[in-house]
Parts: C-alpha cells; structure tokens; sequence
C-alpha cells in the first residue's frame, strides 16, 4: 500500500519514501519526488532537478528536485491542489487508502 492509516498515525512506502527524501534535505531546503514534482506542474513552483538518489530502505533510485525560490507554504499550498483535483476527478468507488 502507498499509505496505510493506523490509528492517528500512516505508513507505508509513500510516507516511508518522503521521509528518506526529506532527510536529504539541508536546513532550509526542499526536497520533493518526481511524483511531487508532476503534481504541482504548472503551479508556478520552480523546480530544480537533483537526480536520480538511492534511498536507504527503499527500491530502485528515486529523481528528486528541489523547491527554488519559493516558501514551503507555496508547495504545500500546490501540492493539496492537486491532489483535490485528482481526487475530484477519480472515480467515486476508488479509496485513497
């Protein structure tokens, strides 16, 4: 599973990966996945592309970008965009969970 609840807290490989992720950020920087980075599209967000990275504890390699000359509010704000939108436009039947 992507994301799994259990009680007031989530696992699984998506929260798992943005961890790693976040982890190789420095003070100050963000750090997002290619699915992150495809999600805010067109959002006006700058994006810098970092490269491919191994990530300890999880499969293959992972391309991550980094947020350039934005505040984290901004990508935030983006990316929750676009996840309403793509929720609006699944199916009914479908769970995120």
């Amino acid at each position: 599973m992507e994301a799994l609840p259990r009680g007031d807290d989530v696992s699984g490989v998506a929260v798992h990966t943005s961890a790693r992720i976040g982890a190789l950020a420095d003070r100050g920087q963000v750090l997002v996945s290619q699915t992150v980075r495809d999600l805010v599209a067109g959002s006006g967000i700058d994006l810098a592309e970092l490269g491919a990275r191994q990530l300890r504890g999880v499969e293959g390699e992972w391309r991550v970008s980094e947020a350039q000359s934005c505040k984290q509010a901004d990508l935030v704000h983006a990316f929750l965009g676009a996840i309403r939108q793509a929720f609006d436009a699944m199916d009914t039947t479908s769970h995120l969970f």
